[in-house]
């Protein structure tokens, strides 16, 4: 069996829909809260090539962490920027499903 991760935090608003949908497709997944989950640094990486975005735009920016870190600074490379959601999770956006070679981030606009 194909493992599918939702990775969320509760309150579960934004994944809520996606895991219902899951479940509803008889789907079994893996839930993980990112708050209290230990990445590695090649998870993030992976993470970051399957949705093909920058580091930058997968990060909280109304966090006062991203003020007072400059994360914004695009001079930041990709392990400055993994390295601060390592050390600060709630920097990492949530509602984030991983299944086989497709990852998808739900993100309100």
């Amino acid at each position: 069996m194909t493992e599918l991760i939702i990775d969320h935090s509760r309150p579960y608003l934004k994944s809520h829909p996606a895991i219902e949908l899951v479940r509803d497709g008889g789907v079994e997944a893996k839930i993980i809260c990112y708050l209290n989950y230990n990445f590695c640094r090649d998870q993030l990486t992976n993470i970051f090539d399957k949705l093909k975005i920058d580091s930058r735009d997968i990060l909280r920016t109304y966090e006062p962490l991203y003020k007072e870190y400059n994360l914004f600074d695009v001079k930041l490379a990709i392990h400055d920027i993994i390295s601060f959601i390592i050390r600060f999770r709630k920097l990492f956006e949530r509602a984030i499903v991983v299944f086989e070679s497709l990852t998808i981030i739900g993100k309100t606009s």
